[in-house]
């Protein structure tokens, strides 16, 4: 039995193909139309609908680029298909029946076929006026097929008189592909298809899908914080968690001038209590640190942050150490930060309180300062001599950068050349101005639900002139005169060329800076987090 192929299922494929994309676009120039004829401006929700009142607005024309370049391509696939089926649209040849042709019914006797055929014959013989030479051929056909045993026999249990027919396969490809050529550029596509372009499309997914670079940390880092910090969890407690990771652990073995933290942790942590506001008493007992290796690292690195953070003196091999872990801090602490934003319980939002311990002892590691120090100490000179000395007990910051530096109290005892530094300090210290925004794009009002955007308005203080205020530049109502600004620098400049028009520094100049340059680096004795 011989195999036919069918090419016009190649037709059939494309038909079902632009079937599909039809679909879609008639769908999305429906949506589009609807908007354009209604005059309705999109609404977020039907419930905001019902509770705002929407203005008439300028609504934007639906028809856009997008719209027309769908339009267009539904018409092109629309003659395509038509193209097609007109094409594809081949009559099929009624099948041949030797007893219709002959005008007696089936099963009739050799005696009837004779006499059909000779009646017949005489009236569509080509000689006579009513002939046909189509008519005639079929008469004869009929009557060979119904006068032969075996050929009668096929077309009664066939449906043709030479038996089966045979048999025709569709195949939805193009006439050339079903050559020997054509059959090999179709297994080098299919396997080109699986071995390498769905392979490269995953690959390029997945890639775009890890383009922010995650943080290299330790699983048993994350372990040990996601199970260390909870909602509850007080900021005296996240340093001994921090102190938890199995970077630093690995970093700080035990080593033989380490007898020198029991001095440091009696002294933030006394026997007697158990804890100071200098430091909560451990969760691994000496004992324990004695007889695990990774205890005493973990009770180490603690003792070492606290001591940073409470501006303990240390010996230089401790303070070492300290900067190294200062240098896997930020890492360790985003990491932290984002598992105390994952929810604990299902149904609940993230603990906002723990987020913001986290986020202020971060603030803390990196001033140097524990939560009962002043954000004073930050400055260059000052002690906790200076904060006792003055008479209002300033703690703030922001009031003493903000304040006249005729007013700040407690540096009597510093020389003039340290209150300077301190001046240049507070200067250079930025002191901002926040001015946060909550909004709905496009929207009034805000309701449960809702996307809200924070947008927020930046001031650096130190650098505005003294008769503009912070509000009014956030604001977009500040004005100043920039000619007389200009004209004021280019005054001083002038008189710094008449006072010092030499561009060189002389030996004596050179030697008082060296001094005075010598005066801000840190010495041997210094704590390391001092600045």
């Amino acid at each position: 039995m011989e195999e036919e192929y069918d090419t016009d299922a190649f037709s059939i494929f494309v038909i079902s193909f632009l079937s599909i994309y039809l679909l879609i676009a008639s769908v999305f120039i429906f949506k589009r139309l609807r908007r354009f004829f209604s005059k309705e401006p999109p609404v977020a929700s039907k419930k905001k609908a019902q509770l705002v009142e929407v203005e008439e607005v300028v609504v934007e024309s639906p028809l856009t680029t997008a719209f027309w370049v769908n339009v267009v391509l539904v018409v092109i696939s629309l003659v395509i298909i038509s193209k097609l089926l007109q094409k594809s649209e081949i009559e099929e040849p009624s099948l041949f029946d030797p007893y219709a042709t002959l005008g007696i019914s089936i099963g009739a006797s050799e005696r009837a076929i004779k006499s059909a055929y000779r009646k017949m014959a005489k009236i569509y013989h080509p000689d006579k006026r009513t002939g046909s030479v189509d008519k005639f051929r079929d008469i004869e056909k009929a009557y060979r097929i119904l006068t032969d045993e075996i050929a009668r026999s096929n077309y009664e249990r066939y449906g043709n008189p030479d038996g089966p027919s045979a048999v025709k396969v569709g195949i939805a490809l193009p006439s050339w592909m079903m050559e020997k050529t054509g059959s090999k550029l179709v297994i080098i596509g299919y396997l080109l298809l699986m071995i390498v372009v769905i392979p490269g499309i995953v690959y390029c997914i997945k890639k775009n899908t890890n383009k922010e670079e995650k943080p290299k940390v330790n699983q048993e880092t994350v372990q040990n914080y996601y199970s260390g910090i909870q909602e509850s969890t007080p900021i005296q407690c996240i340093p001994e968690v921090f102190a938890h990771a199995e970077e630093l652990l690995q970093l700080m073995p035990q080593r033989p001038y380490d007898k020198e933290l029991l001095h440091y942790l009696y002294i933030m942590c006394p026997k007697t209590v158990v804890g100071s506001r200098m430091m909560f008493k451990p969760h691994v007992s000496l004992e324990d640190a004695n007889k695990d290796a990774k205890a005493f690292s973990w009770l180490k690195v603690n003792i070492l942050v606290h001591a940073y953070l409470n501006n303990l003196e240390v010996i230089p091999q401790h303070r070492e150490e300290q900067r190294v872990i200062l240098s896997k801090a930020p890492e360790l602490l985003n990491v932290m930060l984002q598992l105390g934003m994952y929810s604990r319980q299902k149904g609940r939002p993230s603990s906002l309180k723990l987020m913001k311990n986290i986020i202020q002892f971060e603030q803390h590691l990196y001033q140097g300062l524990w939560i009962n120090s002043s954000p004073l100490l930050q400055l260059p000179h000052f002690t906790e001599a200076n904060l006792n000395r003055s008479r209002n007990r300033q703690n703030d910051l922001v009031d003493f950068l903000r304040a006249d530096p005729k007013k700040w109290k407690g540096l009597s005892q510093l020389l003039d050349e340290q209150v300077e530094d301190i001046k240049e300090v507070a200067h250079v210290m930025p002191l901002l101005y926040v001015e946060p925004h909550f909004e709905v794009e496009d929207e009034e009002d805000i309701f449960v639900g809702d996307i809200v955007t924070c947008s927020v308005k930046i001031v650096h203080e130190n650098l505005l002139p003294a008769n503009v205020s912070a509000k009014d530049v956030a604001a977009g109502t500040a004005k100043w005169n920039e000619s007389e600004e200009s004209e004021e620098e280019s005054e001083k400049t002038e008189e710094v060329e008449e006072v010092k028009p030499k561009v060189a520094m002389t030996i004596d100049e050179l030697d008082e800076m060296e001094a005075r340059v010598k005066r801000l680096h840190i010495e041997p004795g210094v704590v390391y987090s001092k600045k």
